[in-house]
């Protein structure tokens, strides 16, 4: 920073103006004291006499007598306003050290402008333009230290011009500028224009940042997040979001078709808008024990929108800030009614085998069996842990017969017929004969 520039800074037009006003008041408080004493001591002196002898002698003794006054009250007036000066000019000194200090060291690129163009810059601003030295920076226009137009298609150097006189006339400029090194190389600029006086002439301080990196943060975010939504959107399970208050904030389309609305149209409305009054509450109560504990809910119930009911498998999350504070819950969830029903009538069966008049057992493909009933049980007296695992080929004790109950084709008992049996119900899939056996008790 030169010492003109200093010179001219807000300090020491400050200090400027304190010395003119200090100035004033001194001017003006000695007139009004000369007029008053001579009006009111001439008047007290024709007063007393009107002798013009000692009319003259008195009137020597007073003017003299002012004067010593007066030159006394001046001197130590004068000295008090010399060590006011010595102390601003000390604060000023300061000031402009600081200032200087400010400038050259600061991170930020600054430089300082007028309607002409560049009058100084620091270190930084050197710096960010790729300029060799300070007086190469500051021969260029900040107009000319961009690309011919800006990204809105306006002309750089016109609208630079544009700027710097509005922010001269309004006192400060903040905006982005795409902004060009002496090399060629572009990159985006935050930049922040602030005016004041220098030499009694208004010009502008700008501030510029390079935020190109700041940039490509937000790209890489803005894409991200373009992911996620997409992805989010495309989900085929229902999905929302909602904040602490259990208001919906968002929510996917396989969600909002669900409901037969539009997913802007579901933004701002609770459970109770959709579910029945006991549902919303206990949906409620289950968002305020995700969002306390901060942990994740995941339970299969009965669900009830709009009318419809079925049964989900609902799984609900604490949802997250960027600074990780929760604030709210998302939930997403799969409809199990088909699942649900199929269990059911497994049951149906599983229920109607063990209540079955007659003896049921399941093998394996390798003729192991995997299960009897009850009534295999009653009838063999083999108890289920007893039969299970076994294999009728190892030490069969069990008869083969036809369709009708006849003997098979070799009328034996033993490991033959067993072997054929599993044979024919590893690769056919069914065994179309009946299994005599003995009893546990050899009945």
């Amino acid at each position: 920073m030169t010492p003109e520039t200093l010179n001219g800074s807000p300090a020491c037009h400050h200090s400027h103006r304190e010395h003119s006003s200090l100035l004033l008041r001194i001017v003006l408080w000695y007139t009004v004291a000369t007029t008053l004493w001579i009006y009111f001591s001439d008047r007290a002196l024709l007063f007393f006499t009107t002798d013009p002898h000692t009319l003259t002698t008195w009137s020597t003794i007073k003017g003299w007598t002012f004067v010593a006054v007066t030159s006394t009250i001046l001197y130590f007036i004068l000295k008090r306003i010399m060590l006011r000066i010595e102390q601003m000019n000390t604060a000023l000194a300061e000031s402009e050290r600081v200032f200087r200090t400010l400038f050259e060291t600061s991170q930020d690129a600054l430089s300082i402008s007028d309607e002409n163009g560049l009058i100084d810059a620091n270190d930084s601003a050197v710096k960010i333009f790729g300029c060799a030295s300070r007086e190469e920076l500051i021969a260029y226009h900040p107009g000319q230290l961009s690309p011919p137009f800006q990204p809105d298609g306006k002309d750089s150097v016109a609208a630079a011009k544009e700027r710097l006189a509005t922010a001269i006339a309004e006192g400060s400029q903040f905006f982005e500028w795409t902004h060009r090194r002496i090399d060629g190389t572009v990159f985006p600029a935050e930049i922040m224009l602030s005016r004041f006086e220098l030499r009694g002439r208004p010009v502008l301080q700008a501030t510029i940042r390079d935020i190109t990196e700041r940039r490509r943060v937000q790209e890489a975010l803005q894409a991200s997040e373009a992911k996620f939504k997409n992805l989010v959107e495309h989900l085929p399970l229902p999905l929302f979001v909602k904040d602490r208050n259990s208001v919906f904030v968002f929510c996917n389309q396989a969600y909002a078709s669900e409901l037969g609305m539009k997913p802007e149209d579901i933004a701002g409305k609770t459970d109770f808008d959709f579910s029945p009054r006991e549902m919303a509450e206990k949906y409620r109560k289950d968002d305020n024990w995700v969002i306390t504990t901060g942990q994740t809910q995941s339970n299969e119930e009965r669900n009830v929108h709009m009318g419809r009911e079925k049964w989900v498998r609902a799984t609900k999350a604490p949802y997250r800030d960027e600074l990780g504070n929760i604030v709210g819950v998302m939930l997403w969830y799969e409809d199990i009614s088909a699942r649900r029903e199929a269990e059911s009538q497994l049951r149906k069966l599983s229920q109607a085998v063990e209540q079955s008049p007659a003896s049921v057992v399941i093998t394996n493909t390798r003729g192991n069996i995997e299960y009897v009933n009850p009534k295999f049980t009653e009838v063999s007296g083999y108890t289920s842990a007893e039969a299970i695992g076994k294999n009728p080929r190892e030490k069969c004790r069990w008869k083969l017969t036809g369709r009708c109950g006849r003997r098979s084709q070799r009328g034996r008992r033993g490991r033959g017929n067993c072997a054929t049996a599993g044979r024919t119900v590893s690769f056919s899939g069914r065994w179309p004969r009946f299994l005599h056996s003995p009893t546990k008790a050899g009945r």
